[in-house]
């Protein structure tokens, strides 16, 4: 498969139907999902792809369609490829040919439970998460790496290990602290987000291992 695929976008209104669609690789046996990068920046814009993280490619009519994925063929996608789990910055990547990390930064996964949380958190919610959870960063930067304490967390009382991180009134992330990916640096889990009456419902925490 070529590095950017020019597949015109046969699903929305307006556009090629799959019968005019022409597709730079074999006809497909099967639904494959893809990044949105390996598409090319022209298709990208004509099927109004930009928030969009993964496509799938469905093969209809001889031709391609193309959609984009849901949050299960992320989670299966990344899951079959292990990957989604850690995001390396530029500095720990050069850090893994050392034996000094320069780069003291914590590393993270989420679960695909988070990510099915995440989905149905509204705009507002996503912004308040992603500024609270750039707090934590701080402390968890030290070196040893120290702990985000309260207001902004707190250990929860009936899952000793795990920890709540409060970003917005009646909202809240959970998540723990996993194994560490580099020697001396913090890794965190993330495990649920949402509401208090979501997470307040079973499975409040969810295994580390999907």
């Amino acid at each position: 498969m070529t590095d950017a695929m020019d597949i015109p976008q046969a699903h929305s209104p307006g556009l090629q139907s799959p019968a005019e669609a022409t597709v730079s690789f074999p006809v497909l046996g099967a639904p494959t999902v893809v990044h949105v990068s390996k598409l090319r920046p022209e298709a990208i814009a004509q099927c109004n792809f930009g928030d969009v993280e993964y496509v799938v490619l469905e093969p209809v009519g001889g031709g391609t369609r193309l959609r984009p994925a849901d949050i299960e063929d992320q989670v299966a996608h990344e899951q079959d490829g292990g990957l989604g789990h850690v995001t390396y910055s530029l500095g720990e990547f050069l850090d893994e040919f050392t034996n000094a990390p320069s780069n003291p930064a914590p590393t993270f996964d989420r679960l695909a439970q988070f990510k099915r949380d995440y989905v149905k958190l509204t705009v507002p919610e996503r912004q308040l998460f992603r500024a609270a959870a750039k707090k934590i960063v701080a402390p968890l930067s030290t070196t040893p790496p120290g702990e985000p304490g309260a207001p902004l967390v707190r250990e929860i009382k009936d899952h000793p290990g795990f920890f709540e991180l409060r970003f917005g009134r009646g909202t809240r992330a959970i998540y723990t602290f996993g194994r560490a990916v580099r020697p001396g640096q913090a890794h965190l889990i993330w495990c649920r987000i949402g509401t208090d009456e979501t997470l307040d419902k079973p499975p409040t925490i969810c295994a580390t291992v999907d």
